[in-house]
């Protein structure tokens, strides 16, 4: 168990758009965490909001930077650039921290061992009380089915009890330690994703930091392990069928767009 001391600080980063009906509930889990308030600095990078996004961060008296790229991509490098912790948390506004020591857990095997890049959680939180199109999402650990059938996620299924997805993996308990190889690379690296910002500089961050390129850099270059903690996280992917489908079509139109850039 990490005492406080030993708690190193983190720059949680939230990318925006019109995220009123969300935010509150994402930033309230992060500062309701068993963590020194005071080594936590949460970085909104909004994009032109015209809802109340803006207002909503500002009554936490957060930093908040602009985007107006309508690219979150570029969002998180903002974010990413102006951070000044050794750690990085991303968050989508859509996400929600379930446990108070979510952070707690998931940063100290990090501190363990050097060589780890970053960590993230391999559920979904389920809630039979969701939408029938966010407890698909949930139950079959996914944003992106095509992430599920192209054999690339990096999200368990509630059914899965233990990692049976790309990687070679140590079970250690309350998490797995994973090693992947350039031939066999999972979409890891975003919702609840904490790594060291020293890798993240080590990567083509600017001016768009693509997580699945990111990582994909660093296990190139030989950094290759992460952690998978056996937690999950909220994730409010949508709350009808028409949303889902709204989305589906907007990350086709993203990749079709940006590919001559990855």
């Amino acid at each position: 168990m990490l005492n406080v001391k030993e708690m190193p600080s983190i720059n949680v980063i939230i990318p925006t758009f019109n995220e009123e009906k969300r935010l509150k509930k994402c930033i309230d889990s992060v500062f309701s965490q068993d963590y020194p308030s005071d080594k936590i600095e949460i970085i909104v990078v909004d994009d032109d909001s015209t809802d109340n996004t803006i207002n909503i961060a500002k009554e936490y008296g957060i930093k908040i930077l602009r985007n107006g790229h309508h690219n979150i991509e570029i969002g998180k490098s903002i974010g990413l650039q102006h951070s000044k912790h050794p750690y990085i948390l991303f968050l989508d506004a859509d996400n929600v921290l379930p446990y108070s020591n979510w952070i707690r857990q998931i940063i100290e095997p990090l501190l363990s061992d050097k060589e780890i890049v970053g960590a993230e959680p391999i559920y979904f939180q389920y809630n039979r009380k969701d939408a029938p199109s966010n407890r698909y999402c949930s139950l079959f650990g996914i944003n992106d089915p095509s992430a599920f059938y192209l054999g690339k996620r990096d999200r368990l299924m509630w059914i899965e009890k233990k990692w049976d997805l790309l990687g070679k993996v140590k079970d250690c308990g309350d998490h797995y330690k994973a090693t992947f190889s350039i031939e066999a690379v999972p979409t890891i690296g975003s919702i609840g994703f904490l790594a060291r910002k020293d890798m993240l500089l080590k990567t083509n961050y600017k001016p768009y930091f693509f997580h699945m390129d990111a990582n994909r850099e660093l296990i190139e270059k030989g950094f290759n392990k992460y952690i998978l903690m056996k937690i999950g996280i909220i994730h409010m992917h949508c709350d009808s069928s028409f949303v889902f489908l709204k989305k589906l079509r907007r990350n086709i139109g993203l990749y079709l767009i940006q590919s001559p850039l990855r």
